[in-house]
């Protein structure tokens, strides 16, 4: 196997990792988000959308190195969601609507999404200038 062939092979595998993860940060959010301990709801999926997607983002990026291969993830992740949050014809719903958490999980990982694809195309900072010699002279 050469080189370049194993390389090739790395990043698809890590693309397909990467989607994979999109799937199941789409399932692991939608059914933690009427999370309750004691009666209280607690804004898990939250939180989980907001740290899964930048790792996410993140690791497809190294593994491909690609721009907009390392968006996918998200994009898988927002197509589910939007999938599971809307009523089927049999009447199931797994994003619930009817508390709080389902509309800021959809909210956060949209935003973060949004930023981390910002983050990602941005062009990147010119060095600085070396500061200048204010040594004392003798």
């Amino acid at each position: 196997m050469t080189e370049d062939f194993r390389e090739l092979v790395f990043r698809w595998l890590g693309l397909f990792v990467g989607i994979w993860g999109g799937v199941l940060l789409a399932a692991v959010g939608a059914f933690y988000s009427p999370f309750r301990i004691g009666g209280v709801l607690l804004p898990l999926s939250v939180v989980i959308v907001v740290a899964g997607m930048i790792l996410l983002v993140r690791f497809t990026y190294d593994a491909t190195g690609h721009k907009w291969l390392s968006l996918l993830p998200g994009i898988v992740w927002l197509a589910l969601t939007v999938m599971v949050s809307s009523r089927r014809t049999e009447g199931d719903l797994l994003l619930a609507q009817s508390n709080w958490v389902a509309p800021a999980y959809l909210f956060a990982g949209s935003i973060t999404l949004g930023v981390m694809g910002y983050r990602l195309f941005l062009p990147p900072r010119p060095a600085k200038p070396p500061a200048p010699d204010v040594s004392p002279e003798h």
